[in-house]
């Protein structure tokens, strides 16, 4: 039995990748549900997936735990579902997504809202930090490594190879 109410522990999934919900793969979108969300933690039974014409295709999962389930709707959620390759966000045609490419992950319990994007920062402009100044940066992608810190930093004129440190803090979900 999990920690926590069942209703806290249940997360439902939609605006999944076109990819994802394609017919001739749909058979394969539990295994490939469970795979997503067993990154957050251990998962109470198998992903349940339906299909409505309000709602399109969905997928409802239930975590043995709350906190993988906390960590599941808040790293989700908002989430770009394009699956672009590595590095796209760099080249001149990208866009950003619009609302129906971003993932859509709530508690089940949760009554249903009108669904927006999340709220982006404002770039900031800097022409040259003092030399010992440190920048954080958070809510980065979990797949981000030193390439992807460096070419946003580029941007900034604010990554100085010789004294720059990368440090990745990994966040134990549960």
């Amino acid at each position: 039995m999990g920690t926590g109410d069942a209703d806290d522990r249940t997360v439902t999934l939609r605006r999944l990748p076109a990819a994802w919900t394609d017919e001739s793969v749909l058979h394969a979108l539990p295994a490939k549900i469970k795979e997503v969300m067993e990154e957050y933690g251990e998962l109470d039974g198998p992903p349940v997936v339906s299909t409505t014409l309000h709602s399109g295709t969905s997928a409802t999962v239930r975590f043995k735990d709350q906190k993988c389930a906390n960590a599941a709707v808040e790293s989700l959620h908002g989430r770009d579902n394009r699956l672009l390759p590595r590095g796209a966000k760099w080249s001149l045609d990208y866009r950003p997504p619009n609302e129906n490419e971003r993932f859509w992950v709530q508690f089940a319990s949760s009554p249903a809202v009108a669904i927006t994007a999340p709220v982006q920062a404002a770039p900031v402009s800097v022409t040259e930090p003092a030399a010992d100044c440190t920048i954080c940066l958070s809510a980065l992608p979990p797949d981000w490594g030193l390439r992807d810190v460096k070419e946003l930093c580029a941007q900034y004129n604010i990554w100085r190879h010789h004294r720059s440190q990368f440090r990745k803090v990994s966040r134990t979900l549960c």
